[in-house]
């Protein structure tokens, strides 16, 4: 099994692929809930405003601070902080939604990147049988240079072809194994 760069590549690039789809989809979920929780936020806010204004008038000591304006100001402190509650699950839910989603991503990240180095891991083993292949060659090699002057039953030209050939396939050898080591 010998795995391609570009096979490599491809696998990272439909991964992202999928992940950018998933990421996307997550962004749009996340955005739905966060335009409930934002006119909740909106509502919450103007009751803000109105209490905050009343507060003042109220410090300021006014003339029109009456018994009702305070029990009024009062039954809307209590809104704003049922507000604040409703708001709470949209935040946690929120976090926890996202949570969720990002650990769905992880593990499915997680999954393609162990496939990947299990590949990467059997084309390492490959390139070490390669290796002891040409090793085996490297050995033939080196025995027919130094018999070069000891041999009188083969012509030189004859010995020549032999070496060549031995010397092509461990050119050829060291380069799939380089190839299959650069991946």
């Amino acid at each position: 099994m010998s795995i391609k760069p570009e096979a490599i590549k491809k696998e990272f690039e439909h991964l992202f692929e999928k992940l950018e789809t998933e990421r996307d989809e997550v962004i749009v979920k996340t955005h739905l809930a966060s335009m409930e929780a934002k006119e909740e936020l909106i509502e919450a806010e103007r009751k803000w405003q109105t209490l905050k204004a009343k507060a003042a008038h109220i410090a300021a000591g006014s003339k029109e601070v009456t018994e009702a304006f305070i029990e009024q100001t009062k039954s809307e402190v209590k809104e704003l902080q049922e507000s604040y509650i409703r708001l709470g699950p949209y935040l946690s839910e929120k976090a926890s939604f996202v949570q969720d989603e990002l650990g769905v991503l992880y593990g499915k990240l997680k999954t393609e990147r162990d496939g990947i180095i299990v590949k990467l891991h059997l084309a390492s083993m490959e390139a070490k049988e390669e290796f002891v292949e040409a090793e085996k060659k490297w050995d033939l090699l080196k025995t027919k240079i130094s018999d070069i002057a000891d041999d009188t039953q083969e012509t030189s030209e004859e010995l020549i072809a032999k070496t060549t050939m031995i010397t092509e396939e461990l050119k050829e050898s060291y380069a799939r194994i380089i190839q299959r080591l650069s991946k």
